[in-house]
């Protein structure tokens, strides 16, 4: 994925923070990236790390200092005038943090020049930067006095504000071409995978069209027809069609133009004579045999009316396939046409074969009485069968409301949004105690993705969020059978989003009792709110105490014990 970034945006210096790797697996990956010098600050286990990567060609580049959690340089570019960038990823532990300031404070001293310093502090530097609350902790007047130490202004950046990950407020300090002309920086957030580390595994290929990555037969003819929606609609439609099977299967075969007429005979060397065995004047086509010919045509003028016979006679072989079985037709002695039309077409084709085989025939007025009659008993055992069907098919109602938890234990509510295929998703939860009072929740928006992928993100951010407020009993509930399926799963190395799922299941390792199991959409109405809401809020989490306006009204109605009735199948 990065070198696909680097090759789109075509970078000749190249900043890498948080990479998680080191050593010899970090050379490795960074020659596969394209540049020829690098300067490393080596990730601490399996946290923190700052890459520096250039071209050397480009980019004079002396690298002055490195640090746990900085590097800084001394870059010029071409012979344009030498300046100074540091490239910052502070630590996620406050006390760390204090080395990281009186690093910046000693660099200042030493330098003169223009100065740039990006990328994550890991602390907030005003009361702006903290998404509404008033609180300022001690590190960021830290932070604060540390920029009016080494004379810093905040240039500004360019993309949204915030993205939270853990509680801790992720900021780019970027800084425009009009300072650095030089220095194009692109500020990429990639919304919708959870960074690999090295206890995920080793990578494998994925089956793209299928959602859990396994190669189904059905997956690979999906994909292979997804380009031509409009013969695969016809396709879909017709097992759609309320006729007996061995109808569906014949207009399976006609809708892929698979009967061997005498034409298609000649096409495969089978046959000298394309001709009609009927009326020995024209080829032999399927429309020919199926309506064309003289002998079926007079079958069809006795069986349609006449107001519609000209459209009959003239449209192209699939727009009359698709104008007869899939769009509202006249229908014949009170039977639906599809059954009328498809029974006649079968008999067409049937009795064709019987001529050439058995040289026997019906004559054309047997012909019209028989395929009539036939679809009139053909469209009465259906009835029969559907009444027989619905009697025999067993469902209940059922009251389907939000259930709070046992005493002890919290429940947390989680849905995904995306408004339709290809646009950016959303997800949202709540957290709620036994007497149905709100604990905390939060709304997320997220980059493009599936459904599957927003309900999947919604279970991350809510199990975090439950293990960052040490909540030790938790029932998890998702109106999403999919993806509570797939957490449930002992396997999903083949997912796109395994590295997030598997994330999910280390956070479910360390609560003391855990529950995960589906429930309808009726009892998860708050949740589904919250995730709508994300639709239309800035990027990143947004969390609470207090339930928002949205949801109050819900919240109340769940607590009261609202119900909502729902047939469920037995």
């Amino acid at each position: 994925m990065l070198t696909d970034l680097y090759t789109k945006y075509k970078a000749t210096f190249c900043i890498l923070l948080e990479t998680h790797i080191s050593g010899k697996k970090a050379e490795l990956i960074i020659k596969k990236f394209g540049f020829d010098s690098w300067c490393v600050s080596e990730a601490e286990g399996f946290s923190g790390g700052i890459w520096c990567l250039w071209k050397k060609d480009l980019w004079n580049i002396k690298p002055i200092t490195i640090h746990r959690q900085l590097i800084h340089l001394e870059v010029q570019w071409n012979r344009e005038p030498p300046w100074f960038f540091t490239a910052i990823y502070g630590s996620p532990q406050v006390g760390n943090r204090n080395a990281l300031w009186d690093k910046l404070e000693d660099i200042a001293n030493s330098i003169s020049g223009p100065w740039c310093i990006g990328g994550d502090f890991n602390s907030t530097l005003t009361i702006n930067d903290t998404g509404g609350s008033s609180n300022l902790s001690l590190d960021t007047y830290k932070f604060q006095n540390c920029s009016n130490v080494c004379g810093l202004k905040d240039l500004g950046f360019s993309g949204p504000p915030f993205t939270w990950q853990r509680r801790n407020i992720k900021r780019g300090l970027t800084v425009f071409s009009a300072i650095f002309p030089s220095l194009i920086v692109f500020l990429i957030h990639l919304r919708t995978l959870k960074a690999p580390n090295a206890s995920t595994g080793e990578d494998c290929v994925s089956w793209a069209p299928a959602a859990d990555g396994n190669f189904s037969i059905r997956t690979a003819y999906d994909a292979f027809f997804k380009g031509n929606s409009e013969n695969s609609n016809i396709y879909k439609q017709v097992w759609k069609l309320k006729i007996p099977q061995r109808l569906k299967s014949f207009s399976w075969l006609l809708t892929h133009e698979a009967l061997l007429t005498n034409s298609k005979r000649k096409s495969r060397g089978l046959t000298e004579d394309s001709t009609c065995p009927r009326c020995h004047q024209f080829e032999e086509t399927i429309l020919h045999v199926l309506r064309d010919c003289p002998f079926i045509r007079k079958v069809w003028t006795s069986i349609i009316p006449r107001d519609y016979q000209d459209t009959f006679f003239s449209q192209s072989f699939h727009d009359w396939l698709r104008k007869n079985l899939l769009e509202a037709s006249p229908s014949v002695n009170g039977t639906p046409w599809p059954i009328t039309f498809t029974t006649t077409c079968n008999l067409a084709w049937k009795s064709r074969n019987e001529l050439i085989f058995s040289e026997d025939s019906l004559p054309n007025t047997q012909f019209s009485r028989i395929a009539v009659n036939l679809a009139d008993h053909y469209h009465f055992a259906l009835n029969l069968t559907e009444v027989s069907t619905k009697t025999l098919r067993l469902t209940r109602k059922e009251s389907i409301g939000w259930e709070p938890p046992e005493q002890g234990w919290l429940k947390l509510n989680v849905d995904g949004s995306v408004l339709h295929p290809g646009s950016r998703g959303a997800c949202g939860g709540i957290i709620r105690n036994w007497e149905g009072r709100v604990v905390a929740g939060f709304s997320m928006k997220i980059g493009k993705c599936t459904i599957t992928t927003a309900e999947i993100w919604g279970f991350y951010v809510g199990i975090k969020l439950a293990t960052e407020m040490r909540i030790s009993k938790l029932v998890v509930e998702s109106d999403s059978k999919c993806a509570v399926e797939l957490i449930q799963k002992t396997s999903v190395e083949k997912h796109s989003q395994s590295t997030l799922i598997r994330a999910i299941k280390e956070l479910l390792v360390g609560l003391e009792s855990v529950v995960v199991r589906h429930i309808y959409r009726e009892a998860n109405f708050c949740a589904d709110a919250l995730a709508k809401a994300g639709q239309e809020q800035e990027d990143g989490v947004h969390c609470f105490k207090l339930p928002p306006a949205m949801v109050a009204h819900q919240v109340l109605a769940d607590r009261s014990g609202m119900k909502f009735s729902r047939s469920v199948t037995l």
